[in-house]
């Protein structure tokens, strides 16, 4: 949770995203309610680009965010938000969801047809950065057991 919750980390597990910039660090924590951050597609910051705004944070549960200023991408939809959903599968297990959803936005039809052909290539990021991300918690785990 903390770790996803930390916008430097996104360059290790993201597919999509090169970096993400905390836009507002001296009002907000990173990854806390409030904070908002720039994701960039590129190192160079050209081409595809959005920014989030953390709406709701639920320590190792739930974390929320709605998606804004989206620059460069082939087709855009307004009112959008993602969250990162965990569940406690036992003591050292833990699962994973990310969502894509409408928030406070009633879309139109247009929009919903926009979403539904981006939505193959969506959850194609979304499984994998998954598999990184479970790389990556599953390597740390390891090396800090005895």
């Amino acid at each position: 949770f903390e770790y996803l919750g930390n916008s430097a980390n996104a360059s290790q597990w993201s597919t999509f995203v090169d970096h993400i910039i905390p836009t507002n660090p001296g009002q907000f924590k990173d990854g806390e309610p409030g904070s908002t951050r720039r994701c960039f597609c590129k190192p160079n910051r050209t081409g595809m680009r959005w920014d989030e705004l953390i709406t709701e944070v639920v320590p190792n549960q739930k974390r929320q965010l709605i998606i804004y200023d989206l620059k460069e991408f082939p087709m855009t939809a307004d009112g959008l938000a993602t969250e990162q959903i965990y569940r406690s599968l036992g003591p050292e297990t833990t699962q994973l969801a990310f969502t894509l959803f409408f928030k406070d936005h009633q879309p139109t039809l247009f929009e919903k047809a926009k979403i539904y052909i981006a939505a193959y290539r969506v959850a194609s990021i979304y499984k994998a950065n998954m598999g990184n991300i479970k790389q990556l918690v599953e390597a740390k785990y390891r090396s800090a057991q005895p």
